[in-house]
């Protein structure tokens, strides 16, 4: 899977885009700013946002590909997202280090997910 990302974000233009998920937009601006994790966020566009808001975005992706596209979306707008390549089965974090999590166009099968979920 991870091949396949890199070849889709590979290309110049940003495949879903600069702009964060409508969405992901509206609910995070409901809550106050903190740490977010960002699942399989690909570009950055939405890891960036958060940033702009006052997040610590901490997204992660298989795709270095997509990792360098969302490096090159901070610099534009002058922000910092701790960005990991690692795989959603096998990431870890210390218990309790999210104020939020965010999956967005996260594309796994729902049994990963849901061992994602309660290992967070």
């Amino acid at each position: 899977m991870t091949n396949f990302w890199n070849e889709r974000y590979g290309n110049q233009e940003y495949i879903y885009g600069k702009t964060p998920n409508v969405f992901f937009a509206e609910q995070l601006q409901k809550l106050k700013p903190g740490t977010i994790l960002l699942p399989c966020e690909g570009e950055g566009r939405n890891a960036v946002f958060a940033a702009l808001k006052g997040w610590q975005a901490r997204p992660f992706d298989t795709s270095e590909a997509g990792k360098i596209k969302a490096e090159k979306l901070t610099e534009e707008n002058n922000v910092d997202i701790d960005y990991l390549i690692d795989d959603a089965e096998i990431v870890q974090y210390q218990p309790n280090s999210f104020d939020a999590v965010a999956f967005i166009y996260a594309h796994f099968p729902p049994s990963i997910r849901k061992k994602f979920i309660k290992k967070q």
